[in-house]
């Protein structure tokens, strides 16, 4: 038993085995790249999602330490307002005691003016 096949038909039989072969190289490489895409999706969704995690974290403790920042300022406030008070009392004292000094010793010079007065008065004794 012979075969023959013709030139053409061989050629035919060539071309449709590349075919077949590129075709199938093709379709596995579609798989390969949509594993690989798959994968990567995979891996960007795990590394958005650490992300906004963190994101929403880094919002809890800025939002934490604004309250915080708050809370100082109220409390250095009331204490801004205490030391001025304590201040001006301060300042009221001093100058409260200044002016009692200043008529303690505007009343010992009268006192002095009368004793001088009072001893011309008696004379010479």
């Amino acid at each position: 038993m012979q075969l023959s096949i013709d030139f053409w038909q061989w050629l035919a039989i060539q071309g449709a085995m590349l075919t077949f072969f590129f075709g199938a190289l093709a379709g596995l490489a579609r798989l390969v790249l949509r594993q690989f895409e798959a994968r990567i999706d995979a891996r960007l969704d795990v590394a958005d999602n650490a992300r906004s995690h963190a994101v929403l974290q880094s919002e809890e403790r800025f939002a934490a330490l604004e309250r915080e920042l708050r809370e100082i300022h109220r409390a250095q406030g009331g204490a801004r307002e205490e030391m001025l008070r304590d201040y001006v009392r301060r300042e009221d004292s001093i100058r409260d005691q200044t002016v009692t000094s200043a008529k303690l010793d505007a009343l010992a010079s009268e006192i002095k003016l009368l004793a001088q007065y009072v001893a011309r008065l008696q004379g010479p004794q």
